[in-house]
């Protein structure tokens, strides 16, 4: 009786210590995926965080979003990198899900893309950098690879996004001066 003990003990602790060794450590797992918010949610906790929004504009249909998910969005440095400094939305403007929020603004969803592409649409995939404190967006249209997408993460967070406004794919909005042509 006393070996059966012993026995059941061993297989307990042995089974405890597997159990642990192969359950998958959950910070290291969120830590390669992107933490992905609605639009709603992602603006409130954007302004709060003061961080910048990060707007993943796709389509069911759309081939290159499809790409960009599998391999730019998939890289694990890209998503370490859009976790510590974006707060991220997927937005897909072809669904009538919701009423979008911005500040006192409330949009369906042709009125949300018209506004983060001022009316100027290139096509999917589109991200829009979203800067809620400063009142400003940067449209960049097109896929983009993990390196391509590498320098304009870098180009938001150094805050020289103004970099990019000679390119063909690429849209500055300044939101107080739309406001004021009202």
């Amino acid at each position: 009786m006393k070996n059966l003990k012993i026995f059941a003990l061993a297989l307990l602790i042995g089974l405890g210590a597997t159990a642990w060794k192969l359950a998958p450590a959950p910070q290291a797992a969120a830590a390669e995926e992107i933490q992905w918010h609605t639009w709603n949610e992602g603006y409130k906790l954007a302004k709060e965080q003061k961080k910048i929004l990060l707007v993943d504009m796709y389509t069911s249909w759309c081939s290159w979003c499809k790409k960009m998910d599998k391999t730019t969005y998939s890289d694990k440095d890209v998503a370490a990198m859009i976790n510590k400094y974006f707060i991220a939305v997927k937005l897909n403007p072809e669904k009538m899900a919701t009423d979008y929020v911005m500040d006192s603004l409330t949009m369906d969803n042709t009125q949300l893309l018209s506004l983060l592409t001022n009316g100027q649409l290139k096509g999917y995939p589109s991200t829009a950098f979203v800067f809620p404190v400063e009142k400003e967006i940067v449209l960049e249209a097109g896929y983009l690879d993990e390196d391509q997408f590498t320098t304009k993460l870098e180009l938001a967070i150094s805050g020289d996004m103004n970099k990019c406004y000679n390119q063909d794919n690429c849209l500055i909005i300044d939101l107080r001066r739309e406001k004021q042509a009202e």
